[in-house]
């Protein structure tokens, strides 16, 4: 059962959360909003394959990349931007946008919990690679990762 959408259907239990949040709230932690328990039931079931900072840095390459934001109380923005990784330093991940008159964006590694990179069921060509913040944030870039610079899987 489901909501009919564009393309496929969203599975009943994501359409219905906020309804339902009591019911999984055993999901997560006692303390944890709505969004977080859909990002911990998400990204917790082996869905995607952890990488460290250095294979990701290389993994990005020169390509620009889609940025969708998921906040961890379930809010969703999608950049209008597309951003190429400038520069992978000790302690943050420098990108810059396509469009020149856009201000460059930074991800501070201290507040990284890890780095996931994974490909949709669907996807062929693109695949993410996924930001998980210690406030319960995920940053997803999309586009074409390069993926020799993945270890095997």
């Amino acid at each position: 059962m489901g909501v009919k959408r564009a393309r496929g259907q969203f599975p009943l239990f994501l359409t219905t959360c906020a309804v339902t949040w009591p019911a999984v709230r055993g999901a997560g932690h006692a303390s944890q909003t709505p969004g977080e328990v859909l990002h911990l039931l998400s990204l917790s079931d082996g869905g995607g394959l952890p990488v460290d900072v250095e294979t990701a840095a290389r993994a990005f390459g020169s390509a620009y990349f889609n940025l969708l934001r998921r906040g961890a109380d379930g809010s969703l923005r999608l950049s209008s931007d597309h951003w190429r990784l400038d520069e992978a330093i000790a302690d943050a991940f420098r990108f810059v946008a396509r469009d020149e008159a856009a201000p460059p964006l930074t991800v501070n590694l201290s507040e990284v919990e890890r780095l996931v990179w994974d490909r949709l069921p669907r996807q062929q060509v693109s695949s993410q690679i996924r930001f998980v913040l210690t406030n319960g944030d995920v940053w997803t870039f999309s586009g074409a990762v390069d993926e020799s610079a993945l270890p095997d899987r």
